[in-house]
């Protein structure tokens, strides 16, 4: 990889890769404003814990529905205008639904059209790495985590106002300034982009084919998946990591405040200091692991995450202490489990059949993760502590696979013989 640093990465990318990095800060900016306080924000509006859940769960069944279309957008209509397309109806729609909300039918309805986002992710996933070499891949990730992680040391800023205006009309205000962030940047990324190699080419296959057509390869590549260890691995980890991150993001507040008595405009700082912490490990440790084996180092990820929820559940005990260690373990977790996921499923998905298998993929993990926004809803009715007692066993059993992985034991093999070959005699 060009360079030592993350700059240096940064400079000694190109094209697509590095405008997909250096734009996503006006998404992560905005979203992070709202993020922390968006269970409240729907609390507040009367929204109930079990209709948080179910209106997760709605919002899951419908991405199942898109992301069954995504790839096929994405072959017959090109990967750039296929993400401006489903950007615009997944985010910039849905945070001026947000913005107006009155009741949970209006969350509902946003529920809906965010769906769209599944559509949006499959083809800026192909922008971003179609054209990447392989070797650069855990860097590009990892830099894309880095911006979003930078983009929440914005989110206090919502905790002033929050202090001073109260939740809902911060809201409304942080709602709309994503709209026009949000916005901006699909446009950004639109005139400035250009449809990658693989994306002109599936263009031109599939272009006069109709776009129910093109469902018919989906058997095909359905037994390709199957027949992959590793592409089943990185899916069974995309699932697991995808409740998870579904309990987190809708219950950890609404835990925090109503059971562990922290103040409201408190919750901006948690996602802040875990990004501190994420970031610390990003830009001076990480460079030293970017080479080990993915094996151990995933299994290391799972077991601080496994660390961190049992340290929440514990917290109503001894208070600070345990959330400290929470945020902290949770930090470390994500920076070296979450790259490395996301690249492994670059890794193993067929690359000729990207957008496809992306859009089957999606299909299969946000069926299997739409019950349990209703489950964990129901859940936290009867105890807070219950979702993330959930969140405890699905990490367990994503170390399990990670340990018990043929398929990562024989990629770590594949990357050392490949270093070896390229290194200096």
């Amino acid at each position: 990889m060009r360079g030592n640093t993350p700059l240096g990465t940064l400079r000694g990318l190109r094209g697509n890769t590095r405008l997909c990095v250096l734009t996503e800060p006006m998404f992560g900016i905005p979203h992070y404003l709202y993020l922390p306080y968006v269970s409240l924000y729907m609390s507040e509006l009367g929204v109930s814990d079990a209709r948080i859940g179910m209106i997760v769960s709605v919002g899951l069944l419908f991405q199942v529905l898109a992301t069954f279309f995504g790839g096929a957008f994405a072959d017959k209509y090109g990967r750039r205008r296929t993400t401006f397309v489903a950007d615009t109806l997944s985010w910039s729609i849905p945070t001026l639904l947000w913005t107006f909300a009155r009741n949970e039918w209006w969350f509902f309805a946003a529920a809906a059209a965010n769906a769209t986002c599944v559509v949006a992710d499959n083809g800026w996933n192909c922008l971003l790495v179609e054209d990447c070499p392989k070797r650069e891949l855990v860097d590009v990730y990892t830099l894309v985590s880095m911006a979003g992680l930078l983009s929440v040391f914005f989110a206090p800023l919502a905790g002033v106002f929050v202090r001073r205006y109260t939740v809902v009309p911060t809201m409304r205000v942080l709602y709309f300034i994503a709209f026009v962030f949000m916005t901006a940047k699909f446009i950004l990324l639109y005139a400035r982009g250009t449809e990658t190699s693989v994306g002109r080419a599936r263009m031109r296959e599939m272009g006069g084919t109709p776009l129910f057509a093109h469902l018919g390869r989906y058997p095909a590549v359905f037994k390709k998946l199957v027949r992959s260890r590793g592409a089943m691995l990185a899916l069974m980890i995309r699932i697991l990591l995808s409740v998870t991150n579904m309990v987190a993001a809708n219950f950890f507040a609404l835990y925090a405040v109503g059971a562990l008595g922290v103040p409201a405009e408190y919750m901006s700082y948690f996602p802040m200091v875990r990004a501190a912490i994420a970031l610390f490990f990003m830009l001076f440790l990480q460079r030293s692991m970017a080479r080990m084996p993915l094996r151990p180092m995933m299994a290391a990820g799972a077991a601080l995450y496994i660390g961190a929820t049992a340290a929440l559940l514990l917290a109503g005990r001894a208070g600070g202490l345990l959330l400290a260690v929470y945020v902290v373990c949770d930090a470390v977790g994500f920076s070296i489990f979450v790259p490395r996921s996301d690249s492994i499923y670059t890794l193993f998905i067929d690359r000729e059949e990207r957008a496809v298998m992306t859009s089957l993929t999606g299909v299969i993990m946000l069926a299997a993760s739409a019950p349990f926004g209703a489950i964990a809803g129901a859940l936290s009715e009867i105890d807070r502590r219950a979702p993330f007692v959930l969140s405890l066993a699905l990490y367990a059993l994503c170390l399990l696979l990670v340990l018990a992985s043929r398929a990562l034991r024989e990629q770590d093999r594949a990357l050392a013989a490949a270093a070896a070959d390229t290194a200096p005699r």
